[in-house]
């Protein structure tokens, strides 16, 4: 795990064309977007992602629980969530601000940006032993989402 900058630039809303860090839930939420580089993210349901770094179970059980909070991206090795709603577009087709890590402690250093992890086994190992300090990535609503808020 190594420190990385705050990104300046993330994935843009596709209704309004602003750099909001756009996460978002495609395909029926089976799967979440990286608000940094768009990567759809299986963690929620294709742990077949881990089994091919890892044969252990527990690891993969372990990281399982956490997507009931975060989410892994296995492009950039960071993890994100979602922040405030950006544009309501119904059911599963909203967009949202991406929420990502601004600093975190970890055994009792603090460091300024995200960790960046070797693998999403790591990242589940470390996990429990850091202390994070999310950074919503903005506020606003779209001016072309489907309903208005």
């Amino acid at each position: 795990m190594k420190p990385i900058p705050f990104p300046s630039k993330g994935q843009i809303c596709d209704r309004c064309g602003k750099n909001i860090f756009a996460f978002t839930t495609p395909n029926g939420a089976d799967w979440t977007t990286c608000p940094i580089c768009g990567y759809n993210c299986l963690c929620c349901h294709g742990s077949y992602h881990i089994s091919n770094e890892s044969n252990e179970s527990n690891e993969r059980d372990e990281f399982n629980k956490l997507d009931l909070e975060y989410h892994y991206c296995f492009e950039c090795n960071i993890l994100y969530t979602e922040g405030r709603i950006h544009a309501e577009n119904g059911c599963t087709d909203s967009i949202y601000w991406g929420k990502l890590i601004e600093s975190y402690t970890y055994k009792d250093i603090t460091y300024e940006g995200m960790p960046q992890f070797e693998s999403i086994s790591e990242c589940a190992k470390l996990l429990s032993q850091m202390q994070l300090n999310w950074q919503c990535t903005g506020f606003g609503d779209c001016s072309n989402a489907y309903y208005k808020q």
